[in-house]
């Protein structure tokens, strides 16, 4: 009897090890249909993006305006880099950049669609084809392009635009690169097989020497008369008109409207005219790299002379990307290396001593189109208020974005009018968002140089 029971209590458990093992395999098997696959969440999140109204040129112009940020270089790549400099307002108008622009999201488009239908033979041979129509591009500017790429789906996807979409975004173009790569490669090795086809056929031929015939002229008497001797007219010089100031450079910023009720997460100040940002701060605004006391001239393409006007122009924005402009151009880099440096030598501005001011530009530097004279307005964002603080910041960021202003744009205005300090408002000008409530940015205190402390030759980026 004893036996009969142990025996059943044995058949008993092996029952209940298969019943564990298949509950496990089911659940394991549920589990692996509910995680979504690298490419599943590549055609997920570009579906989203395709949503968007005008789509194509929205998200061509963030992508081709993040590259051209990214990478001078890529920039000059472009036909269009001859009529314009990269950060152009007329450039974003112009109907080659729409066209250019609308084709490389159209192009995207068109390789997630081949990847959702599975055909990866097909879009292998896009991809190849791609990469050599522009074999011109190299390693550095695929990095530049990846990169520029996952900003415009965060700046599209918003909240949506998780760690997870990220990742199989970085996983599928590792491998776009591979095949771009190749078609890169090809057109090269093509290239090299003609330019050398061209060299021996040069060498071949002989050109037969022309037989060199003196140049025998007959010597001819020449009469001289005397000069003929004119008045001198009197000149009157005209007089100069006035030319109306324009600002010679600009920056577009995009920010994320998520919703119509959106925060923008800015503060506007205005003083004579002149609008500010007096105080940046939310995930989205962080993201631009704006930062204070830069000059607002327009909202959602609206030009803006008031704190108010501002507020309004932001809040009656639908929801998407919403331009706003500044003064200043925009200048990014990115290190090779951690020896790298900026080559340029920074100062504090004669005027004004809370501004800081470029005199001296290094032409092999990371910044060659940098100009001696303007003011170095922020790095990463980060409004630069002494040179030393502009030094350690150069030193710790791989990524260099700088916001550069010319002091001519400062709109007329003395420099000290373009320090934060002095676009407080007072109470009557405060102007606060109705459907947008900011705290503003607690900015930390700077402690005033000592001018017999710090050196007035500027502090040098370079070494």
């Amino acid at each position: 009897m004893a036996t009969t029971t142990a025996n059943a209590t044995d058949v008993m458990s092996e029952a209940n090890k298969v019943i564990l093992a298949q509950k496990e395999a089911f659940e394991a098997r549920l589990q692996a249909k509910k995680e979504k696959t690298p490419a599943q969440l590549v055609v997920e999140s570009w579906t989203a993006v395709m949503n968007i109204v005008d789509y194509e040129k929205v998200a061509g112009e963030i992508l081709l305006r993040r590259v051209f940020e990214l990478s001078y270089d890529a920039f000059r790549l472009f036909p269009y880099a001859k009529k314009y400099p990269y950060n152009d307002e007329a450039l974003f108008e112009d109907e080659e950049f729409v066209d250019s622009s609308t084709a490389v999201i159209g192009t995207i488009t068109a390789a997630v669609g081949l990847l959702e239908s599975g055909d990866t033979d097909t879009l292998d041979l896009v991809l190849k084809d791609i990469g050599f129509r522009h074999f011109r591009f190299n390693e550095s500017h695929y990095a530049v392009v990846a990169e520029s790429l996952l900003f415009t789906l965060e700046m599209a996807l918003d909240t949506d635009f998780t760690n997870k979409v990220k990742e199989a975004w970085e996983s599928v173009f590792a491998v776009v690169q591979k095949q771009l790569k190749k078609g890169a490669m090809e057109a090269k090795a093509i290239e090299k097989a003609q330019m050398l086809e061209a060299v021996i056929s040069t060498d071949e031929v002989e050109e037969p020497e022309e037989e060199v015939k003196p140049d025998v002229k007959p010597d001819v008497k020449t009469e001289i008369k005397p000069a003929v001797v004119k008045p001198i007219a009197e000149k009157k010089l005209p007089i100069e008109e006035p030319v109306k100031k324009e600002l010679k450079s600009s920056i577009t910023w995009v920010l994320k409207k998520s919703k119509k009720t959106s925060k923008s997460g800015l503060t506007f100040a205005s003083k004579n005219g002149v609008v500010a940002l007096k105080a940046v701060e939310g995930r989205a605004a962080a993201k631009t790299n704006l930062s204070v006391g830069l000059q607002v001239l327009k909202v959602d393409g609206k030009e803006v002379k008031s704190a108010s006007e501002a507020v309004k122009a932001f809040a009656s924005a639908p929801a998407g990307p919403v331009k706003i402009m500044t003064n200043g151009s925009h200048h990014t880099a990115k290190k090779m290396t951690s020896k790298d440096k900026a080559g340029f030598a920074i100062q504090p501005y004669h005027l004004d001593k809370s501004l800081i001011e470029i005199y001296k530009v290094n032409e092999f530097g990371m910044f060659p189109d940098l100009e001696p004279g303007h003011l170095l307005w922020s790095i990463n964002g980060k409004r630069i208020v002494n040179v030393q603080q502009g030094i350690k910041l150069m030193a710790s960021k791989k990524v260099l974005m700088l916001v550069i202003v010319d002091p001519a744009d400062l709109n007329g205005i003395k420099a000290s009018d373009a320090k934060e300090a002095d676009f407080s408002p007072k109470k009557t000008s405060v102007v606060k968002e109705p459907t947008v409530k900011v705290t503003p940015v607690k900015e930390e205190p700077v402690k005033e140089s000592n001018p017999a402390e710090e050196p007035q030759s500027g502090g040098v980026i370079w070494t």
